[in-house]
């Protein structure tokens, strides 16, 4: 029974890699996709960002699910709407039909995306903060796997990367036999719902910080391949190593949260953004490429890693039950929007820098992570708080 309930622990870890294995293994492909189908960049730009399209109304259509249906079969139907949208993807005889396979593939992602953190919150309310440090590091990790994998896959064919999709199999049977189906919201928390209240403004004001802090750290995954060509320190090979190096660093990082979570939680998130703008700042202005490395290991580490679990749990936390699936997934939206806008921020910083040069965004970012420290010290430490009510357990 307790290796049953260990293994359910591990389903719901990888549960929702999803988002992790779509990057890695189309942006692998995404080179041979342009020779094959003759792509413009506009439409390899479309190709790329499409899924994103789909997700957002696909995350709130989950939530209102999650009322009916249990979230187990949530995930397995989702799970299913990504294979099959890998399938289409290696099948596509052309670029219409890849339209139709990333849309599929994101509207898969959306459905997923809160779940497995409403799960955790909803059956380990006492591990939450433990158990979303490990998610992290787990879907780092598989973001890794398939790094390493879709680069010899892609000598094959352009379509074999794509073939990671399937990894999915493996995943759908942890879920079919190890999550319990546990009822649906509406039938489990019937009696919450009849008493609930409006968020407050303490819990928005979470959730928009921690949109904020997913908006700063975009910019260091989308210039970095850029910092090491166009700053002299190597070719595509340095490149990958970057890469690596930040994702270890969130494997890391996950895995220091998970360790510190129960201890002080409002410390940790100091040291966090202070391990975060430590390296962003020297990622910005060295000129060595060991310095580098490190410089993105420990940004990896406070921001990917301890930043964005802290907003994860600590949002988890601040509502009953019966309102976690949906907070979450207000959150989840708000992410993918910042991304979406993290473009402007990044095009604001080279405007008033006067240059476009890749450091001048992780610099201007930076000197932002340094100001969100300042602002979330005072609110932790300084600013008096009204005792909140205790969410449900």
């Amino acid at each position: 029974m307790q290796e049953k309930g260990k293994l359910t622990k591990v389903s719901l870890l990888f549960s929702g890699c999803t988002y992790n294995i779509n990057v890695v293994s189309f942006a692998v492909a995404l080179g041979a996709i342009a020779g094959n189908f003759h792509a413009t960049p506009t439409q390899l730009s479309q190709l790329t960002n499409l899924p994103a399209l789909f997700m957002i109304p696909a995350v709130l259509i989950s939530a209102k699910l999650a009322e009916r249906i249990s979230k187990k079969d949530i995930l397995l139907v989702a799970w299913i709407l990504f294979m099959l949208g890998g399938l289409i993807t290696t099948l596509a005889p052309s670029i219409m039909v890849l339209y139709v396979a990333r849309a599929l593939t994101g509207f898969a992602i959306g459905l997923i995306s809160s779940i497995p953190r409403a799960m955790i919150a909803q059956l380990y309310p006492t591990e939450i903060g433990k158990l979303t440090g490990f998610q992290t590091s787990c879907t780092a990790a598989v973001s890794v796997t398939c790094s390493l994998l879709a680069g010899f896959l892609a000598t094959i064919s352009w379509r074999h990367p794509i073939y990671l999709f399937y990894l999915g199999i493996i995943v759908f049977l942890l879920i079919l036999f190890f999550i319990p189906r546990v009822p649906a919201e509406k039938k489990e928390f019937a009696e919450e719902k009849k008493e609930r209240k409006p968020y407050g403004a303490r819990i928005l004001f979470t959730v928009l910080s921690g949109t904020l802090a997913f908006m700063l750290f975009v910019p260091i995954q989308t210039k970095l391949t850029l910092i090491i060509m166009q700053g002299g320190f190597g070719g595509s090979v340095e490149a990958g190593y970057a890469r690596a190096i930040l994702t270890v660093g969130s494997v890391t990082g996950g895995l220091v949260f998970a360790a510190l979570a129960k201890k002080n939680k409002k410390a940790v998130l100091i040291l966090a953004l202070g391990l975060a703008a430590i390296g962003y700042y020297f990622v910005s202005t060295t000129n060595s490429l060991y310095v580098l490395f490190v410089s993105i290991f420990f940004a990896g580490l406070g921001s990917l890693g301890m930043t964005l679990p802290w907003f994860g749990s600590t949002i988890a936390q601040s509502v009953d039950r019966s309102r976690v699936t949906m907070l979450l997934s207000i959150f989840t939206i708000c992410n993918y929007l910042s991304q979406f806008l993290t473009t402007y921020l990044v095009a604001g910083m080279e405007m008033i820098a006067g240059n476009s040069k890749p450091t001048t965004a992780i610099f201007g970012t930076f000197i932002l992570i340094v100001i969100f420290l300042v602002g979330a010290t005072i609110v932790l430490f300084i600013v008096p708080k009204k005792p909140a009510p205790a969410a449900t357990a």
